[in-house]
Protein backbone atom coordinates (compact mmCIF):
# COMPACT_ATOMS: atom_id res chain seq x y z
CA UNK A 1 0.00 0.00 0.00
CA UNK A 2 2.88 2.34 0.76
CA UNK A 3 4.34 1.69 -2.68
CA UNK A 4 0.94 2.41 -4.30
CA UNK A 5 0.56 5.64 -2.33
CA UNK A 6 4.07 6.67 -3.29
CA UNK A 7 3.26 5.94 -6.95
CA UNK A 8 0.08 8.04 -6.82
CA UNK A 9 1.96 10.91 -5.19
CA UNK A 10 4.64 10.72 -7.85
CA UNK A 11 2.04 10.75 -10.66
CA UNK A 12 0.23 13.74 -9.07
CA UNK A 13 3.52 15.57 -8.75
CA UNK A 14 4.31 14.81 -12.39
CA UNK A 15 0.92 16.11 -13.55
CA UNK A 16 1.35 19.28 -11.48
CA UNK A 17 4.81 19.79 -12.95
CA UNK A 18 3.47 19.33 -16.47
CA UNK A 19 0.68 21.87 -15.91
CA UNK A 20 3.17 24.30 -14.39
CA UNK A 21 5.47 23.93 -17.36
CA UNK A 22 2.58 24.47 -19.78
CA UNK A 23 1.45 27.53 -17.83
CA UNK A 24 4.95 29.02 -17.96
CA UNK A 25 5.24 28.18 -21.65
CA UNK A 26 2.03 30.05 -22.41
CA UNK A 27 3.24 33.19 -20.68
CA UNK A 28 3.03 32.59 -16.97
CA UNK A 29 0.96 35.06 -14.93
CA UNK A 30 0.34 37.16 -18.03
CA UNK A 31 -1.68 34.31 -19.53
CA UNK A 32 -4.00 33.98 -16.52
CA UNK A 33 -6.54 36.64 -17.62
CA UNK A 34 -6.76 35.07 -21.09
CA UNK A 35 -7.30 31.65 -19.53
CA UNK A 36 -10.22 32.96 -17.47
CA UNK A 37 -12.02 34.44 -20.48
CA UNK A 38 -11.15 31.65 -22.88
CA UNK A 39 -14.26 29.57 -22.16
CA UNK A 40 -16.72 32.45 -22.55
CA UNK A 41 -14.86 33.69 -25.63
CA UNK A 42 -15.02 30.30 -27.34
CA UNK A 43 -18.74 29.93 -26.59
CA UNK A 44 -19.49 33.46 -27.81
CA UNK A 45 -17.57 32.94 -31.04
CA UNK A 46 -19.10 29.49 -31.65
CA UNK A 47 -22.74 30.21 -30.86
CA UNK A 48 -23.05 33.95 -31.56
CA UNK A 49 -20.37 35.37 -33.84
CA UNK A 50 -20.07 32.49 -36.33
CA UNK A 51 -23.86 32.05 -36.78
CA UNK A 52 -24.23 35.82 -37.25
CA UNK A 53 -21.51 35.90 -39.90
CA UNK A 54 -22.98 32.81 -41.60
CA UNK A 55 -26.45 34.37 -41.61
CA UNK A 56 -25.11 37.61 -43.06
CA UNK A 57 -23.28 35.73 -45.79
CA UNK A 58 -26.35 33.59 -46.53
CA UNK A 59 -28.49 36.70 -46.97
CA UNK A 60 -26.78 37.26 -50.34
CA UNK A 61 -27.97 33.87 -51.60
CA UNK A 62 -31.27 32.26 -52.48
CA UNK A 63 -31.37 29.10 -50.39
CA UNK A 64 -34.33 26.81 -49.80
CA UNK A 65 -32.54 24.36 -47.53
CA UNK A 66 -32.79 21.65 -50.17
CA UNK A 67 -31.12 22.98 -53.28
CA UNK A 68 -27.66 24.48 -53.45
CA UNK A 69 -27.42 28.19 -52.57
CA UNK A 70 -27.65 30.57 -55.53
CA UNK A 71 -25.92 33.95 -55.31
CA UNK A 72 -28.39 36.79 -55.87
CA UNK A 73 -26.37 39.78 -54.60
CA UNK A 74 -28.70 42.38 -52.97
CA UNK A 75 -31.97 41.06 -54.37
CA UNK A 76 -33.12 39.74 -51.00
CA UNK A 77 -32.64 43.14 -49.39
CA UNK A 78 -34.31 44.91 -52.29
CA UNK A 79 -37.35 42.65 -52.05
CA UNK A 80 -37.42 43.02 -48.27
CA UNK A 81 -37.59 46.82 -48.35
CA UNK A 82 -40.31 46.73 -51.01
CA UNK A 83 -42.45 44.43 -48.85
CA UNK A 84 -45.33 46.32 -47.22
CA UNK A 85 -45.55 43.84 -44.36
CA UNK A 86 -41.88 44.38 -43.51
CA UNK A 87 -42.24 48.17 -43.56
CA UNK A 88 -45.36 47.99 -41.40
CA UNK A 89 -43.68 45.62 -38.97
CA UNK A 90 -40.63 47.90 -38.79
CA UNK A 91 -42.86 50.91 -38.11
CA UNK A 92 -44.85 49.14 -35.40
CA UNK A 93 -41.63 47.92 -33.80
CA UNK A 94 -40.27 51.48 -33.77
CA UNK A 95 -43.46 52.71 -32.08
CA UNK A 96 -43.15 49.88 -29.58
CA UNK A 97 -39.56 50.85 -28.74
CA UNK A 98 -40.54 54.48 -28.18
CA UNK A 99 -43.50 53.45 -26.03
CA UNK A 100 -41.41 51.14 -23.84
CA UNK A 101 -37.90 52.60 -23.64
CA UNK A 102 -38.80 56.16 -22.62
CA UNK A 103 -41.32 55.26 -19.86
CA UNK A 104 -39.13 52.44 -18.53
CA UNK A 105 -36.08 54.72 -18.30
CA UNK A 106 -38.01 57.65 -16.80
CA UNK A 107 -39.99 55.65 -14.23
CA UNK A 108 -36.99 53.49 -13.35
CA UNK A 109 -34.87 56.57 -12.73
CA UNK A 110 -37.56 58.27 -10.65
CA UNK A 111 -38.00 55.14 -8.53
CA UNK A 112 -34.24 54.92 -8.05
CA UNK A 113 -34.13 58.57 -6.95
CA UNK A 114 -36.85 57.95 -4.38
CA UNK A 115 -35.24 54.79 -3.02
CA UNK A 116 -31.89 56.56 -2.80
CA UNK A 117 -33.22 59.12 -0.32
CA UNK A 118 -32.19 58.77 3.32
CA UNK A 119 -35.71 59.40 4.60
CA UNK A 120 -37.09 56.45 2.64
CA UNK A 121 -38.10 53.61 4.97
CA UNK A 122 -38.38 49.96 3.97
CA UNK A 123 -35.98 50.31 1.05
CA UNK A 124 -35.18 46.59 0.94
CA UNK A 125 -38.86 45.63 0.79
CA UNK A 126 -39.60 48.11 -1.99
CA UNK A 127 -36.60 46.90 -3.99
CA UNK A 128 -37.83 43.31 -3.76
CA UNK A 129 -41.38 44.26 -4.73
CA UNK A 130 -40.30 46.37 -7.70
CA UNK A 131 -37.68 43.89 -8.89
CA UNK A 132 -39.88 40.80 -8.49
CA UNK A 133 -41.56 41.03 -11.94
CA UNK A 134 -38.12 41.02 -13.54
CA UNK A 135 -37.31 37.49 -12.37
CA UNK A 136 -40.57 36.12 -13.81
CA UNK A 137 -40.39 34.94 -17.41
CA UNK A 138 -42.01 37.14 -20.01
CA UNK A 139 -44.22 34.27 -21.14
CA UNK A 140 -45.66 33.83 -17.64
CA UNK A 141 -46.19 37.59 -17.35
CA UNK A 142 -48.00 37.60 -20.69
CA UNK A 143 -50.36 34.80 -19.60
CA UNK A 144 -51.10 36.57 -16.29
CA UNK A 145 -51.93 39.86 -17.98
CA UNK A 146 -53.93 38.07 -20.66
CA UNK A 147 -56.20 36.79 -17.88
CA UNK A 148 -56.30 40.15 -16.07
CA UNK A 149 -57.26 42.02 -19.25
CA UNK A 150 -59.83 39.52 -20.49
CA UNK A 151 -62.87 41.52 -21.71
CA UNK A 152 -65.37 39.03 -20.22
CA UNK A 153 -64.04 37.99 -16.82
CA UNK A 154 -60.78 39.90 -16.40
CA UNK A 155 -60.02 41.61 -13.11
CA UNK A 156 -59.30 44.95 -14.76
CA UNK A 157 -62.70 45.13 -16.46
CA UNK A 158 -64.37 44.03 -13.24
CA UNK A 159 -62.78 47.00 -11.47
CA UNK A 160 -63.88 49.29 -14.30
CA UNK A 161 -67.48 48.08 -13.93
CA UNK A 162 -67.34 48.73 -10.19
CA UNK A 163 -66.27 52.29 -10.95
CA UNK A 164 -69.04 52.73 -13.49
CA UNK A 165 -66.68 52.87 -16.45
CA UNK A 166 -67.29 51.13 -19.80
CA UNK A 167 -65.73 47.78 -20.58
CA UNK A 168 -62.46 47.91 -22.54
CA UNK A 169 -61.22 45.38 -25.07
CA UNK A 170 -57.54 46.20 -24.51
CA UNK A 171 -55.78 43.50 -26.57
CA UNK A 172 -58.85 43.03 -28.77
CA UNK A 173 -58.85 46.66 -29.91
CA UNK A 174 -56.29 47.54 -32.62
CA UNK A 175 -55.92 51.03 -31.15
CA UNK A 176 -55.35 49.76 -27.60
CA UNK A 177 -53.29 46.65 -28.33
CA UNK A 178 -49.88 48.30 -28.79
CA UNK A 179 -50.15 50.65 -25.79
CA UNK A 180 -51.37 47.74 -23.67
CA UNK A 181 -48.44 45.51 -24.63
CA UNK A 182 -46.04 48.40 -24.04
CA UNK A 183 -47.52 49.00 -20.59
CA UNK A 184 -47.12 45.35 -19.67
CA UNK A 185 -43.48 45.35 -20.76
CA UNK A 186 -42.75 48.58 -18.87
CA UNK A 187 -44.32 47.10 -15.73
CA UNK A 188 -42.02 44.10 -16.01
CA UNK A 189 -38.70 45.77 -16.81
CA UNK A 190 -38.93 48.99 -14.78
CA UNK A 191 -37.59 47.24 -11.66
CA UNK A 192 -34.53 46.03 -13.56
CA UNK A 193 -33.66 49.54 -14.70
CA UNK A 194 -34.36 50.85 -11.20
CA UNK A 195 -31.63 48.57 -9.82
CA UNK A 196 -29.18 49.76 -12.50
CA UNK A 197 -29.91 53.43 -11.78
CA UNK A 198 -29.78 52.86 -8.03
CA UNK A 199 -26.32 51.35 -8.31
CA UNK A 200 -25.21 54.36 -10.34
CA UNK A 201 -26.69 56.83 -7.86
CA UNK A 202 -25.04 55.14 -4.91
CA UNK A 203 -21.66 55.38 -6.62
CA UNK A 204 -21.82 59.21 -6.69
CA UNK A 205 -19.53 60.57 -3.90
CA UNK A 206 -21.36 62.38 -1.08
CA UNK A 207 -18.58 64.95 -1.01
CA UNK A 208 -19.97 66.48 -4.19
CA UNK A 209 -23.36 67.07 -2.59
CA UNK A 210 -21.76 68.46 0.56
CA UNK A 211 -19.66 70.88 -1.47
CA UNK A 212 -22.74 71.94 -3.45
CA UNK A 213 -24.71 72.61 -0.25
CA UNK A 214 -21.85 74.72 1.11
CA UNK A 215 -22.03 76.79 -2.08
CA UNK A 216 -25.76 77.26 -1.52
CA UNK A 217 -27.11 74.81 -4.11
CA UNK A 218 -30.63 73.51 -3.60
CA UNK A 219 -32.13 70.12 -4.33
CA UNK A 220 -33.02 70.99 -7.90
CA UNK A 221 -29.52 72.33 -8.59
CA UNK A 222 -27.97 69.15 -7.12
CA UNK A 223 -30.17 67.00 -9.30
CA UNK A 224 -29.50 69.02 -12.44
CA UNK A 225 -25.79 69.68 -11.92
CA UNK A 226 -24.60 66.54 -10.12
CA UNK A 227 -27.03 63.62 -10.05
CA UNK A 228 -28.20 63.49 -13.67
CA UNK A 229 -24.79 64.22 -15.30
CA UNK A 230 -23.03 61.60 -13.18
CA UNK A 231 -25.82 59.12 -13.93
CA UNK A 232 -25.19 59.42 -17.65
CA UNK A 233 -23.23 56.13 -17.95
CA UNK A 234 -25.97 54.08 -16.27
CA UNK A 235 -28.67 55.87 -18.30
CA UNK A 236 -26.79 55.16 -21.52
CA UNK A 237 -26.31 51.50 -20.58
CA UNK A 238 -29.98 51.06 -19.69
CA UNK A 239 -31.09 52.82 -22.88
CA UNK A 240 -28.93 50.58 -25.07
CA UNK A 241 -30.20 47.45 -23.30
CA UNK A 242 -33.80 48.62 -23.63
CA UNK A 243 -33.50 49.40 -27.34
CA UNK A 244 -31.86 46.04 -28.07
CA UNK A 245 -34.58 44.26 -26.11
CA UNK A 246 -37.23 46.22 -28.02
CA UNK A 247 -35.94 45.06 -31.39
CA UNK A 248 -35.73 41.46 -30.15
CA UNK A 249 -39.23 41.30 -28.66
CA UNK A 250 -41.29 38.29 -29.66
CA UNK A 251 -42.61 36.21 -26.78
CA UNK A 252 -44.94 38.73 -25.13
CA UNK A 253 -46.44 39.78 -28.48
CA UNK A 254 -46.87 36.17 -29.59
CA UNK A 255 -48.57 35.08 -26.36
CA UNK A 256 -50.84 38.10 -26.08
Amino acid sequence: MEASAAGNTKRSSGIATAWRSLFEFLGGPRAAPWAFIAGATILTITFRLLPAVAGLALSFFRYSGVRAPQYVSLQNYSRMFRDDFFIRGLTVNAYYIIATVIPAIVFGYLMALILNQRWMFGKAAFRVVYFLPTVVSMTAVAFIWQWLLNPSFGLVNSLLRMLGLPRQLFLGDPKQALPTVAGIVVWKVVGYFMVIFLAGLQSIPNELYEAARIDGAGRWAELRRITIPLSAPSILFASVIAVIGGWQVFDVVYVL
